[in-house]
């Protein structure tokens, strides 16, 4: 057996880490080296922190994911939509709400891999309209919850499936960037993001979640629209995580008959 290896994978990557930065270290000037030095393995142990702090985020979620495996099945209720911004037509037959957070890389496959079949397939064509509920995980993603106020006052000037779009394409840090790019007034996006309103949807939108089990990102809720009271749902069914379009299409399709 190998003993040599090192047990702990964190210290290994701190070890390679500090290795890659050597060759800058040893470009500097002579004078400079002892200062560069400490500075530089000050910046790689404040990442360490980083990535340890992360790593412990992302193993409370997962256990919090393998408790809600063990929960009561999901039962069909009623969801209020006032507020959401859709895809398609309001009168389709089944209404389908993903609770997303624009930090999520499993939101960003669902959203380049699956909803593009989605809206080809059944909101393109009448059956369904597409809604986004907020649920920006804080634990793990900070910036998440001010990309999701964004994403709605970019609403609040019908840009709001644009801003979803550009916040998805890639990670997104500027936010005011990205309004800029997604043709807002700044003044109003300013003063909007400033609203305390504005905070208030995001926490309805995650109490919502909370309410239905929704543990992470994405997740789904689908059922039949309320031609008389388009702001409400009556969720029948629960999708959880970024499944497959197949997965998608074998739920509409049940609803649809």
């Amino acid at each position: 057996m190998n003993r040599t290896r090192p047990r702990n994978t964190l210290v290994y990557i701190f070890a390679i880490m500090i290795m890659a930065a050597l060759p800058n270290l040893c470009a500097s000037e002579p004078q400079d080296d002892e200062q560069s030095m400490r500075q530089d393995i000050e910046e790689l142990k404040q990442d360490h922190a980083k990535i340890l702090k992360e790593l412990e985020a992302i193993k409370q979620l997962v256990a919090q994911n393998r408790g809600s495996k063990k929960a009561t099945p999901f039962k069909p209720q009623d969801v209020s939509l006032k507020g959401i911004q859709f895809l398609g037509d309001n009168e389709a037959p089944v209404t389908l709400v993903e609770f997303t957070d624009y930090h999520c890389p499993f939101c960003r496959r669902h959203a380049k891999n699956t909803m593009p079949q989605i809206l080809k397939n059944y909101v393109d064509t009448g059956k369904v309209r597409y809604g986004i509920r907020e649920f920006p995980l804080e634990s793990i993603h900070p910036q998440a919850f001010k990309l999701a106020q964004a994403g709605i006052c970019g609403g609040q000037q019908g840009k709001y499936w644009t801003m979803h779009d550009l916040f998805l394409e890639k990670k997104v840090t500027d936010i005011d960037a990205t309004a800029q790019a997604a043709g807002l007034n700044m003044e109003e996006f300013a003063a909007c993001m400033a609203d305390k309103a504005t905070e208030q949807q995001v926490r309805e939108d995650i109490k919502t979640a909370t309410r239905l089990g929704v543990r992470g990102t994405p997740s789904f809720i689908l059922g039949k629209t309320d031609s008389g009271n388009p702001d409400m749902l009556r969720a029948l069914k629960f999708i959880r995580g970024a499944q497959p379009y197949s997965g998608f299409q074998a739920e509409i399709d049940g609803l649809l008959k």
